[in-house]
């Protein structure tokens, strides 16, 4: 009987796990979360439900790797944009468009996963992103591109605009592009939402 090598048999693992968990996945989208059963993982995974078990203690295990495998993602890829060496307004910009476009494409299975209460650790989250766009803003503070502000005050101001545009859309279940969401936010973090009356006085008194 041939005998795999330990390469070989991760990637099999890997492989495994990944099929288990988009099993478990579409049902939850489908159905929601209490109707994840281990047996129906199994039929819609093609596998023993026995083989789940070899993976997943249980049903508690399996739904947090379905969490990591969704959230891991759009952190490891905000921590790329965050340590490029591009200009700071265009990794807000980035930053901004992962998590607006992570939510639109995951919106179900995030408020499913968040209303099971499956990430334990939602302010911890949260304040890991903060950390991350403080230390994008400060140095930007310091050299003169942004206006002279507290960082960690601007940072909270940025991240609030964001997630509070993911939130509303679960709570009034508006649908709206990423990019429309995207170009508002910059935009008003750029220039801000009051118009310059004094300009638009000045304008009428010469008329």
């Amino acid at each position: 009987m041939a005998r795999f090598s330990d390469e070989q048999k991760a990637m099999l693992d890997e492989h495994m796990q990944r099929k288990i968990c988009e099993a478990a996945t579409g049902i939850i989208i489908e159905s929601g979360i209490e109707n994840v059963r281990m047996d129906k993982v199994a039929e819609a995974a093609g596998v023993a439900k026995g083989t789940i078990y070899n993976y997943f203690k249980d049903k508690n295990q399996l739904l947090a790797t379905i969490a990591k495998t969704v959230f891991d993602p759009t952190f490891k890829n905000i921590i790329k944009i965050a340590d490029s060496n591009s200009e700071a307004l265009y990794k807000l910009q980035e930053i901004a468009r992962i998590l607006l476009e992570s939510f639109s494409r995951h919106k179900k299975l995030f408020v499913l996963l968040h209303e099971a209460k499956i990430d334990k650790k939602p302010l911890e989250k949260r304040n890991q992103l903060i950390s991350i766009i403080e230390k994008i803003i400060e140095p930007a503070i310091n050299d003169g591109q942004f206006l002279a502000s507290h960082p960690l005050v601007v940072a909270e101001i940025f991240l609030g605009m964001v997630m509070s545009i993911n939130i509303s859309k679960i709570t009034t279940g508006i649908e709206r592009p990423a990019q429309e969401d995207l170009d508002a936010v910059m935009s008003i973090f750029t220039k801000g939402i009051q118009q310059n009356l004094t300009e638009d006085k000045g304008t009428e008194n010469e008329n």
